[in-house]
């Protein structure tokens, strides 16, 4: 999904850890054979010569597509359409990106039936020429898929290296049916080829949802070991749905902080699209979406696949002809209806037959596109793990314990520290990790989720959210644009009671000191101290005490705000609230008529800020300034 969200977002604005030190000779280790399922549009996709070998490319590079030369071809225009649609006229930019659509990808549309326009063939999947030696040594890289983290995962095999990796290939345009049949052929012929009895599968978004459905399917046959799989697209994609429904609307501000993430930007600056909203993108990408983009996707199979199952039945009978669509819908109903509600009941058969599946998610953030509900920014938590989550912007009222509905086992805290996320109900509630702001593809940019993905892509027995206790189900990102990390000493990630005293600060950066300002909590009378001229070297932390009287209940939350300021940030002040739960007695009462509550408690400066005032600070770019003097000031004299 990221190139077609780059296609999009370009066509706007181009337009205007450490490994786990493991090694493969380790008893303890798997060396299994690595096929790595990658994400969305990572084959190249090139026009079938009569003798069914690779002619023009159709897909791929910047460069091969010429997309560059046509960009500077129209430079005027673009400029023309891009200064109309700043002053409230989308039209004329969104005609010039229109009539360039087609010339561009115009030989990716599918026919109705979903089979391609163009007759296609993709970098062939033979794994003599598909593992990562070859690519690397005779390909320049090319159809390396994920290159950045199997650099590391070679580096964990040892001497077998880059000879045990595997990269798989296949259509995206076309349904998961074909895509599992493709996946199932690879397996065979990468054991086949390696004499392996089982392969390892390392598996990214769309290939997370290709990989789930093939062990939906194929997982009796017992030819995997372990598969690893990554902000998974299981249940599809919130960009699908936008896209297809054209009510994109950007997340300025979510948006930058994707970006922030996916460059280990240290420079906290998503503040700026708080301040100055580009709302009139909006208008613009929906007419490009309907008056070109639309006419490119709408019969690929994958496409009708990532549209959420609430929303599929829908956005079908609006969109699809029972008749001329009939094959497409055929293969699209039966990945709805007969592959996605038995994930849980069919990944189970797999763990009990040997086969170790493991989920890793992102969360707690809304959809850059549109969909206001949890996500890693593009796969919706749901759809990700099958796990139960508050709306956006909510969390579970007091005294919420969970749903226990696939996991029956009421000893087990399935419930997030934020309470906004029950993983009682999800597919593999033992084996499923999420991350509170890791944004989709993120993976590798966050030191403990590196971690975490390397340790379960090796192990060699079957592991769940509780055998390391440094791997516990629910942990935030540690990406350095995220700035702190802030814990508790003594207890279990996430939770607090009143024996815990010490809360430890981590400065995430790698280059910047931080001047360690504030903490505010909300929730409950605790409170922490930040002596006087408290700086912290990069990487450095502190430890303070914690004061105060936390409630004898369970089941109720507590917010606290870190304020900072980075010396040599562009941004220099900055801060990061996380939640945890309170452990401290009893459960307070749950209310089944009034199941959610807000997700944050309201902040003194909330309080004395009224609308009109706050709404002005925000577009001027003072608001979090403001507010974090404020909480200087108050944490001074409290």
């Amino acid at each position: 999904m990221k190139k077609i969200l780059s296609l999009v977002l370009s066509f706007i604005l181009v337009f205007g850890i450490f490994v786990v030190p493991v090694s493969a000779e380790d008893k303890n280790v798997s060396d299994y054979p690595i096929v790595v399922v990658p994400g969305f549009s990572a084959s190249y996709l090139f026009e079938k010569t009569e003798n069914g070998e690779e002619g023009r490319m159709l897909w791929g590079s910047i460069e091969g597509l010429g997309i560059i030369d046509r960009v500077l071809g129209n430079i005027a225009k673009i400029g023309i359409g891009l200064g109309a649609a700043v002053f409230g006229q989308p039209q004329l930019f969104a005609d010039t990106i229109n009539n360039a659509i087609p010339e561009i990808v115009g030989d990716l549309a599918c026919n109705p039936d979903g089979t391609p326009v163009v007759d296609t063939v993709t970098y062939p999947n033979d794994p003599a020429i598909t593992n990562y030696r070859y690519l690397l040594d005779e390909m320049g890289s090319l159809h390396a898929a994920e290159l950045e983290i199997m650099a590391d995962v070679a580096e964990t095999y040892g001497e077998n290296g880059y000879e045990n990796i595997f990269s798989f290939q296949t259509d995206f345009r076309l349904s998961i049916v074909d895509a599992i049949e493709n996946l199932k052929q690879y397996i065979d012929d990468v054991l086949a080829y390696t004499g392996a009895r089982k392969v390892n599968i390392y598996a990214v978004s769309y290939g997370g949802q290709i990989s789930a459905s093939y062990l939906n399917v194929y997982g009796h046959e017992n030819k995997v070991h372990n598969a690893v799989l990554t902000i998974p697209a299981i249940g599809g994609a919130a960009l699908a749905y936008d896209i297809m429904n054209e009510s994109l609307r950007l997340d300025e501000e979510t948006l930058m902080y994707f970006i922030e993430n996916g460059t280990m930007l240290e420079e906290d600056i998503n503040w700026l699209m708080k301040a100055h909203a580009l709302g009139f993108l909006d208008e613009v990408l929906n007419l490009i979406i309907k008056g070109g983009i639309k006419k490119i996707i709408s019969n690929w199979g994958s496409i009708w696949d990532f549209i959420p199952a609430e929303y599929y039945e829908e956005l079908k009978t609006r969109y699809l002809n029972a008749e001329d669509n009939k094959e497409l819908i055929r293969k699209s109903d039966y990945f709805h209806n007969e592959i996605l509600p038995f994930m849980n009941e069919r990944l189970t058969e797999c763990l009990k037959n040997g086969t170790n599946v493991y989920i890793v998610a992102g969360c707690d953030a809304p959809a850059v596109t549109g969909l206001y509900e949890q996500s890693d920014g593009i796969i919706l938590v749901n759809g990700a793990t099958g796990a139960y989550c508050a709306p956006m912007g909510k969390r579970f009222s007091d005294g919420y314990q969970g749903l226990y509905t696939t996991c029956n086992d009421k000893s087990h805290n399935h419930i997030s520290p934020a309470m906004n996320i029950d993983a009682s109900t999800g597919f593999l509630p033992e084996q499923t990790w999420y991350i509170s702001g890791l944004f989709h593809g993120m993976t590798w940019k966050d030191e403990y989720t590196k971690k975490l993905c390397t340790m379960l892509l090796f192990g060699k027995e079957l592991t769940d959210v509780h055998t390391y206790s440094e791997f516990p189900q629910f942990f935030y990102s540690t990406n350095v644009c995220h700035s702190v990390k802030l814990e508790f000493v003594s207890a279990p990630y996430g939770r607090i009671s009143s024996e815990d005293k010490l809360v430890r600060i981590t400065n995430l950066s790698n280059k910047y000191t931080m001047n360690l300002l504030s903490l505010k909590c909300y929730g409950a009378d605790v409170k922490i101290s930040v002596p006087f001229g408290t700086y912290l070297k990069p990487g450095e932390s502190i430890e303070l005490n914690v004061t105060g009287n936390l409630p004898a209940v369970s089941c109720k939350t507590l917010d606290i705000t870190v304020n900072y300021i980075l010396f040599g940030d562009i941004a220099f002040q900055g801060e990061r609230t996380l939640t945890f739960t309170i452990d401290n007695g009893e459960s307070a009462a749950y209310d089944e008529n009034n199941p959610f509550t807000d997700a944050r408690y309201e902040t003194e400066f909330d309080k004395i800020t009224v609308t009109l005032i706050k709404d002005l600070l925000i577009k001027t770019g003072f608001f979090q300034l403001m507010k974090m003097l404020f909480n200087c000031f108050i944490s001074f004299f409290n």
